[in-house]
């Protein structure tokens, strides 16, 4: 190797197993009595297995804890990730990168994974879901960047070649009728997984694409930038279900040839303001499914065009800086999985909003910082949804924060906190079932101990943290899985965490 060439191998490994929590169901208010919490989740639900309307919601204090998963549920992954490249200097003003990669990973899941309450026994429905992945990436990435002037503008010019292939078999089990057992609400028996009855999918998604971006700077403050993509993706499939017949619309293939570009400016009007804006187009082939069973029936892409315009300025001689931006983007098309085997297509996905945030260190050592988000996103084109507000979407989202660190100390000592507020969401694309608002605290603490101080000076420190995250012990619903519409991800109760790291 030399200055002007150099080149890189990575090896990454992973391997992990568990047990997973897949929610809490809800229930009625009338069943929960005096064990209802209150501020979680409200509205109502449609029962997945029978279509029942469940309701007013709540959750049961008695269940908070209950993880309604069968007893030898398990989920695990190996993967193993190899990575190989270069990077040339030919001149000083070009240079060259490629990068080869190979990754391969095999999965698992076992577990029962929807708890949908019964008006009728008074008690919860389970189903059975397994999956297991086999998937292999073979790729190739190469970069060029040139440097040049045109009639005396500075000008980048970049171009980039990018091939792969990505082949999955995805074996899975869909037996019916559902559902499969039934457990009560509180002390529930997990019982077993039993037998398994997997259907096979096998998939390959072909893509290569050619694209190149040029930045030409106007003046010393002002640049345009634009570029273009133009890709060829193919997609084929093949499988066989457990009892041996070969699936409705199997085997298949297809092919798109999708050209997608953007435009660009960047302005600074004095020293540590930039301004920018910027039109884009983008497309993805996520209707094809490539991980799903049972795939939605439309095999179009899926297809965004984006606005963003914003402003960022660091002042106050670099000790203080914020951001906005301002976004409308579109997508066409969209993959809305409904189930754990279903998907459908929703014509248009609609989304404008601003994002807001600061920082400042007004004295030595104090650090203050906020955000906030506010995003306004309907459905549209997708029948009794359109209007809707997609599920997991909150209308605001702030974070803020401080910190002070005592950086004179001979261990130096930082102290810190923060808080987040998420708004109301929407559980399913229906916006019967409401997630409640919920704000939660975090604290903190980082002692820095040079390496002198213990025996060994190799190391520049070690710190030791101490965190303590949901300090006040709120309940609140996390997050909603759109395929599993009769259960909330609750968000991990108060939780104390101590961790060391080195530095040499």
């Amino acid at each position: 190797m030399t200055d002007a060439f150099k080149t890189f191998v990575a090896i990454e490994y992973k391997k992990d197993s568990g047990h997973a929590y897949w929610g809490t169901p809800v229930v009625p208010v009338s069943f929960a009595g005096s064990h209802a919490v209150n501020g979680v989740v409200s509205g109502t639900a449609i029962n997945t297995f029978d279509s029942s309307v469940i309701g007013p919601l709540t959750i049961d204090s008695r269940t908070l804890t209950t993880n309604y998963n069968v007893a030898d549920n398990a989920t695990g992954a190996q993967e193993l990730w190899l990575r190989g490249g270069f990077e040339w200097q030919p001149l000083s003003n070009i240079t060259i990168k490629d990068q080869v990669y190979s990754y391969q990973a095999k999965r698992h899941w076992l577990d029962s994974e929807t708890y949908t309450f019964n008006l009728t026994t008074m008690t919860i429905d389970r189903d059975r879901f397994a999956v297991f992945h086999n998937q292999n990436i073979f790729g190739n990435n190469a970069d060029l960047t040139w440097d040049s002037l045109i009639f005396g503008m500075e000008n980048r010019f970049a171009a980039q070649l990018q091939t792969s292939s990505n082949r999955i078999t995805f074996k899975e089990d869909i037996s019916e009728p559902f559902p499969d057992d039934t457990v009560s609400v509180v002390n529930p028996q997990p019982g077993v997984y039993g037998p398994l009855l997997l259907s096979t999918r096998n998939s390959k998604l072909d893509d290569i694409a050619g694209s190149f971006e040029d930045r030409l700077k106007l003046t010393p403050a002002f640049a345009l930038i634009g570029g273009v993509r133009v890709e060829r993706l193919a997609l084929s499939r093949d499988g066989v279900n457990a009892d041996g017949t070969i699936p409705s619309g199997l085997p298949f293939s297809v092919s798109w040839e999708p050209v997608s570009y953007r435009a660009a400016y960047t302005y600074d009007p004095i020293p540590g303001l930039t301004l920018y804006s910027m039109y884009a187009t983008a497309y993805n082939p996520a209707v094809a499914a490539v991980f799903s069973i049972t795939p939605g029936t439309s095999l179009q892409l899926t297809s965004s065009r984006i606005y963003e315009t914003g402003a960022k300025q660091l002042f106050w001689d670099n000790k203080a800086e914020w951001t906005v931006a301002l976004y409308d983007i579109v997508q066409r098309n969209v993959f809305i999985p409904i189930s754990t085997t279903e998907t459908v297509v929703a014509g248009e996905v609609r989304s404008k909003g601003i994002e807001l945030a600061a920082a400042a260190r007004p004295v030595e050592g104090l650090k203050l910082w906020g955000n906030a988000a506010l995003i306004h996103a309907r459905f549209g084109n997708f029948g009794a949804f359109t209007g809707n507000v997609p599920p997991n979407v909150a209308p605001l989202v702030v974070n803020a924060g401080l910190s002070y660190r005592f950086g004179h100390w001979r261990w130096p000592l930082e102290i810190g906190g923060s808080i987040r507020y998420v708004g109301n969401r929407f559980l399913e694309q229906d916006n019967l079932t409401i997630l409640n608002a919920y704000t939660t605290a975090d604290i903190y603490a980082f002692l820095d101990i040079p390496g002198r101080d213990l025996a060994m000076p190799e190391l520049k420190n070690v710190r030791i943290s101490m965190r303590v995250r949901n300090l006040t012990n709120a309940v609140y619903a996390a997050w909603s899985d759109t395929t599993y519409p009769d259960q909330i991800l609750l968000g991990a109760p108060r939780t104390y965490e101590i961790g060391a790291s080195a530095r040499w």
